[in-house]
């Protein structure tokens, strides 16, 4: 009896990463503009690039998902700050800070 619990807990596990790792993130969206092109991710990620210009506007300029988006900050609960986690932080704290 106990090996069909621990059988049936482990396929329960499993069943779970499998279904979490099954949500991946949709790629960046283009709206087909000219002379400027606009990528939007699907949390809200924004990336620019102008005509004849290889790179992007925003951080990661080679990057179609762009560190530039929308955040909403919660008022009154704690300083939470509610929007996607990009990479240009941490890349400048690192230089301020490191």
């Amino acid at each position: 009896m106990h090996r069909a619990r621990v059988a049936a807990a482990a396929t329960a596990v499993l069943v779970l990463c499998a279904a979490g790792a099954a949500t991946a993130l949709a790629d960046p969206v283009a709206l087909g503009g000219s002379p400027l092109n606009v990528y939007v991710g699907e949390r809200g990620q924004l990336q620019a690039f102008r005509a004849g210009q290889p790179n992007g506007i925003y951080y990661r300029p080679t990057n179609t998902e762009g560190d530039a988006g929308l955040f909403l900050a919660e008022m009154g609960g704690g300083g939470t700050v509610n929007g996607f986690d990009g990479a240009a932080h941490l890349e400048a704290s690192a230089r301020v800070w490191g």
